[in-house]
């Protein structure tokens, strides 16, 4: 995507819900964008954008969206494809979790969903090489759904376990039918992901390896 010239004197701006300074927004073709950081003064440094930024990207992430960041204009923007007749500001609301000059998103699904969670006491816990990435990650798998840690614990913002968020999310993306949810699990500090087992012969790591398409090699199980 190239970025858009624009007079930013003659953007038009949208209100967010808490946030101090209103957000100018652009409508270009077959995509919305919106402005989350305000890089003029250094803002886009501050803790308060960052952190910003990194919760409407997190929420991104939970669902079947096409988006990227683009820094022009003074800002960095959320540049987010829009489906054909679709209402801007409302889709911006519900795939950022923004409300947006007092429209709300509507209420997250929760095969989409982000959390936090605690394993169950009889949870089976081990941990399974992936991908050949270089640590081995926890795997948990209880009556009911089979958990994959995907980040380790402090760095969960480092740009390998972005990219691996962003990998698993994307290949989630394109099945629509694969429920699952995002979990931050107790104390660990990491971010896995959760999915569901509909029946309790199916075997865990098979489901996984067929549902995020992932190589799992060499489990081992805690006494």
């Amino acid at each position: 995507m190239q970025p858009i010239a624009t007079d930013s004197s003659v953007v038009p701006t949208v209100r967010i819900a808490d946030w101090t300074n209103p957000r100018r927004i652009i409508i270009h073709k077959d995509r919305a964008l919106l402005e989350i950081a305000r890089t003029s003064d250094d803002c886009h440094l501050c803790a308060t954008c960052h952190k910003r930024a990194s919760r409407v990207e997190e929420f991104l992430r939970g669902g079947s969206y096409v988006w990227r960041w683009e820094i022009f204009n003074e800002g960095k923007w959320l540049s987010l494809a829009l489906p054909a007749g679709a209402d801007p500001v409302r889709f911006l609301a519900d795939a950022t979790g923004l409300t947006i000059d007092g429209i709300a998103p509507a209420k997250a699904q929760p095969t989409r969903a982000s959390g936090s969670t605690v394993l169950a006491p009889d949870a089976k816990v081990g941990r399974v090489s992936v991908n050949g990435w270089q640590y081995r990650r926890r795997v948990a798998v209880e009556p009911g759904r089979v958990l994959l840690e995907i980040t380790v614990g402090e760095h969960n913002h480092c740009a390998t376990c972005n990219s691996r968020v962003r990998h698993i999310s994307e290949t989630l993306a394109g099945k629509p039918a694969a429920l699952h949810r995002w979990e931050y699990v107790g104390s660990y500090g990491s971010r896995w992901v959760s999915i569901p087992r509909t029946t309790a012969a199916a075997d865990p790591l098979d489901l996984l390896r067929q549902t995020l398409d992932v190589r799992l090699a060499e489990v081992r199980w805690n006494d």
